[in-house]
């Protein structure tokens, strides 16, 4: 169950279709760990519930989620070329490109 109130940086909802996008990205993509959600499926049956289900008992996916396989893209970010040096976060930091410096 996510909160209904976190926004990404550039003002887009972080809400469980986010979530659920973010998963599928990593389970799917070329991660050294993205095998650890092979065989997962996802899905947001509301805005702020995400579902996982999986073939048998993982006791480490709780484990997994607080690792790489559970950072939440934004899923504008996705295809997005700047991200590097423009990310688009949730947290209470935001990087002042203005006043850094790349490298």
């Amino acid at each position: 169950t996510l909160r209904d109130d976190v926004t990404f940086s550039d003002g887009t909802k972080l809400d469980a279709d986010a979530v659920v996008k973010s998963l599928e990205r990593f389970r799917d993509g070329t991660s050294p760990q993205a095998a650890t959600l092979a065989g997962k499926t996802f899905a947001a049956p509301d805005a702020t519930t995400v579902t996982i289900t999986q073939s048998a008992p993982d006791p480490s996916l709780i484990n997994l989620l607080s690792i790489a396989p559970g950072l939440v893209e934004a899923p504008s970010s996705f295809d997005n070329p700047d991200v590097s040096t423009n990310p688009v976060g949730s947290g209470p930091y935001i990087l002042d490109t203005a006043s850094s410096v790349t490298g």
